[in-house]
């Protein structure tokens, strides 16, 4: 991480270093010259680049590949310069943006019209004192939170029924930990959908199920194993922190977004323990 950083300060300087959280995707490529940045809380797509030559031609292919990439965070590396982004069939954006006719984007068509319409109406630029940095910022849908829960749905019930969670606290969890981004990741570490750590809630939950070992990074970034793993530690968390409350208090929880303060005292609680737990439960 700390070379990483360098070498996003050397290019763009120390007040132009942008890096991928729990609900910020940056990816970086072009010799790190290039960024596509979807802060999935702000509903905001900023595509910049601080390209010297055909600046117009970088963004451009970023804003393609951005609008198009797809849902599998395990085949994108965050912390470097690598360009392995692939265009999907199915976007992982499809539906959270729409072009200037007010359209989603599925096919390479679309998006190239659009980013030659972003190009030509949207394109901005400001200096970070050496160098011209140019970018174009594409606003989300106003129900890009709520078009993103949605694809998890079915994998949030399955594993409420297996696990006897909630679904409104595990999808409450979700808003509040990554704001529905599976390509989340932490300072720490945590990963995914729910924020799970590897060492800690991830080796404890296999621990629980009989599995040697800790989950993979690939494991967890994908989301059904993420959602799965993430709701067997609130399981583990529920009975080892609520074990003496009876169920008319502790199952209830108040269903759809906007979290309400119940959920967020809930989803903070999680966040606190989460790296604590496992002390507790180790023999």
């Amino acid at each position: 991480m700390g070379q990483f950083a360098h070498n996003i300060e050397n290019i763009w300087g120390f007040k132009e270093v942008v890096i991928a959280g729990p609900k910020d995707y940056v990816k970086y490529t072009d010799q790190y010259q290039t960024r596509s940045h979807i802060n999935f809380d702000d509903g905001t797509i900023t595509i910049e680049t601080i390209a010297g030559t055909e600046p117009a031609a970088h963004l451009r292919r970023a804003i393609i590949k951005t609008l198009l990439m797809g849902d599998d965070p395990s085949s994108v590396d965050l912390y470097s310069d690598v360009d392995d982004i692939t265009i999907s069939k199915e976007p992982f954006l499809y539906g959270q943006v729409v072009d200037n006719t007010g359209q989603p984007i599925r096919w390479e068509g679309r998006a190239s019209n659009f980013a030659d319409y972003l190009l030509k109406n949207r394109l901005q630029s400001r200096s970070n004192g050496l160098r011209i940095i140019y970018s174009v910022t594409i606003n989300m849908v106003p129900n890009h939170l709520d078009k993103r829960a949605h694809k998890y749905l079915g994998m949030v019930r399955q594993a409420s029924r297996k696990y006897g969670v909630d679904e409104s606290l595990i999808l409450a969890i979700m808003q509040t930990e990554s704001s529905f981004n599976p390509y989340a990741v932490s300072r720490s570490d945590a990963l995914g959908l729910m924020q799970v750590v590897q060492h800690t809630a991830g080796k404890d939950v296999f621990r629980s199920q009989g599995k040697s070992g800790t989950p993979s990074r690939s494991f967890l970034f994908d989301p059904a194993s993420n959602i799965d793993t993430g709701t067997a530690y609130l399981a583990m968390l529920n009975n080892v922190y609520l074990g003496g409350i009876d169920n008319q208090h502790r199952g209830v929880m108040p269903s759809s977004p906007p979290i309400t303060a119940a959920q967020a005292a809930c989803c903070e609680s999680f966040r606190m323990i989460r790296f604590r737990l496992p002390i507790l439960l180790t023999p």
